[in-house]
């Protein structure tokens, strides 16, 4: 590998221009070729020095070293759908950083492709993609399954109280289809598998590396030879369920699957039948406010009549007596039947409410918790 960079005492791009130069002589250089690094910014020093004349640039070698690598193959279909990429596997042990920028790619002295190599620290290894393998057909099918309820659990501690909860998860599966036309194998193959964010591998072979976004599977395609691998990915896909919700259908269709025993299922019903019980007095308390409303109404439309009466000057005080004594009465027995809306008003409600206070109860004192061993996660 040669890697050139221009002659310039310090400077942190490979390429630069002596635009600004005034005169043709040598610009000294240190002469010790090493790398200095800070954070992210290194500078490379040459060897001896070198002319710039003003106007023009130069190239300067300043490494030429083999370096450890591989030809692979690597496939993630967030990037190329169909077929994996061909890359070079680079790892950086020339105890230096290497700076981005174009790599021109041969193999057995033919051109064979062109990549953007990325800064590279001392030790880093990276996939450097170069072309696409075109006679490797890559095919991937996506799938899910909600797994079976492996635990139930109902007011087991101070914050569950109330709530049923069915412990279960969703595995994610895909499987990737790997058909190499090549008359040569690809004897590694990486898989790159995008990750879930609270995912975990299941029933699948451990990564070969797991980094951030994706998990890395190496594989061996055969010549001519199909590979199929399979990736699963466990999520958790809890549910919960409020017992003040509940219906008898539910704990019905609990029963049968034996999430819940018959001493809880009877609590649902106990819980399903106060909580209709409720909703009816709630009905009929809705019913009754409005009625006393219309009654408040009218009792202050007839003060208003009354008060207009008593400030009338009109000479007929017959006709007037006789409207004040109708509206006095009208008035007096919408006053009555207030008093006995607002008794039952309150009735209601403290039934209501002793009815609330017992269906929490039994909502609270519910226990109860099983674990189902066998079930698939």
């Amino acid at each position: 590998m040669i890697m050139e960079a221009r002659a310039e005492a310090v400077h942190l791009r490979r390429r630069w221009r002596a635009s600004r130069g005034r005169t043709r002589r040598s610009r000294p250089v240190n002469v010790e070729g090493k790398k200095m690094a800070m954070a992210d910014m290194f500078q490379y020093k040459i060897t001896n020095a070198v002319n710039v004349n003003r106007n023009q640039s130069a190239l300067v070698p300043f490494l030429s070293a083999e370096f450890k690598g591989s030809k692979v193959a690597v496939f993630n279909k967030n990037v190329q759908a169909n077929n994996p990429l061909l890359a070079i596997r680079l790892k950086n042990t020339f105890n230096m950083p290497l700076e981005g920028g174009p790599l021109t790619i041969f193999e057995d002295d033919l051109y064979v492709g062109e990549a953007m190599l990325g800064n590279i620290s001392p030790n880093e290894e990276k996939f450097i993609a170069y072309s696409v393998e075109l006679k490797c057909d890559v095919s991937s099918q996506d799938d899910n399954e909600l797994r079976d309820v492996y635990k139930v659990e109902i007011g087991t501690n101070q914050y569950n109280k109330g709530y049923l909860y069915f412990y279960r998860n969703r595995v994610f599966t895909t499987t990737y289809v790997f058909d190499n036309k090549n008359e040569r194998p690809i004897e590694e193959l990486f898989l790159e598998h995008p990750r879930r964010s609270s995912g975990t591998l299941v029933e699948t072979p451990a990564a070969d590396e797991t980094l951030d976004h994706f998990y890395r599977f190496k594989l061996k395609v055969p010549a001519k030879g199909v590979v199929k691998f399979v990736v699963k990915e466990r999520e958790t896909a809890n549910e919960t369920h409020y017992l003040t919700h509940a219906q008898t259908y539910n704990a019905e269709d609990w029963i049968q699957k034996e999430y819940i025993d018959e001493t809880v299922a009877s609590a649902i019903a106990d819980i399903v039948s106060l909580a209709e019980k409720i909703k009816e007095m709630e009905s009929e308390k809705s019913l009754m406010e409005s009625y006393q409303s219309e009654l408040q109404q009218d009792i202050n439309r007839y003060d208003d009549m009354l008060g207009a009466l008593s400030n009338s000057k009109a000479s007929n005080y017959a006709a007037q007596s006789k409207f004040r004594d109708f509206f006095t009465k009208e008035q007096n027995e919408a006053k009555k039947q207030k008093v006995k809306v607002d008794e039952d008003l309150t009735k209601i409600r403290t039934a209501i409410t002793e009815t609330q206070t017992k269906r929490n109860n039994i909502i609270n004192g519910v226990r109860f918790s099983r674990d189902f061993p066998k079930a698939r996660q």
